[in-house]
C-alpha cells in the first residue's frame, strides 16, 4: 500500500506520495538528499514545492512540464492559497513514506501513535525483567 497523503489544492481526489524510487529521483532533481531537507538544508521554498510536485503527483500529471506545475501553483496562490500549506503536505508525504521509520510515518498520515506506559516499559531494553522472563 502506498502511505499517501491528500493534496487536493489542485484539483479534487487528490493525493501526494514518495517512495523509494520517487524519493531517490527528488534527490537527484534537487541536488541535495532527503536527511539534508529534513533539517532545513532546501526543503523550503518555491523551488522545493516545485520540484516535490513534479515528483510526488507525477501518478496524477503523467505528461505534466515544469511550466504545468508552475502554472497550477500559481492558480492555487491566486485563490488564497500559501506556499506554506503546499510544503508542509509535501513534506508530510516525504515522512509518510516511511524513511524516517514507521512511527513518524504513521504521525504523518494521522494514525494514533500514542503508547501505553506498560508497552513502551516492555519494549525499553533499561527496564529491569523479573528473572521468569
Amino acid at each position: 500500500m502506498k502511505k499517501s497523503i491528500p493534496f487536493e489544492y489542485f484539483a479534487p481526489n487528490q493525493f501526494a506520495y514518495f517512495d523509494i524510487e520517487r524519493l531517490a529521483l527528488l534527490e537527484k532533481i534537487s541536488g541535495t538528499t532527503i536527511t539534508k531537507m529534513a533539517a532545513g538544508g532546501g526543503a523550503t521554498g518555491i523551488v522545493f514545492v516545485l520540484q516535490a510536485c513534479q515528483v510526488g503527483l507525477a501518478h496524477h500529471y503523467h505528461q505534466a512540464t515544469p511550466e504545468d506545475y508552475v502554472k497550477m501553483i500559481e492558480d492555487y496562490l491566486e485563490k488564497d492559497g500559501n506556499i506554506s500549506t503546499l510544503e508542509m503536505a509535501l513534506g508530510r508525504a516525504i515522512i509518510a513514506s516511511g524513511i524516517y521509520g514507521k512511527e513518524a510515518a504513521n504521525r504523518a498520515m494521522g494514525k494514533n501513535t500514542k503508547k501505553t506506559e506498560k508497552e513502551e516499559e516492555k519494549n525499553d531494553p533499561n527496564v529491569p525483567k523479573p528473572e521468569s522472563e
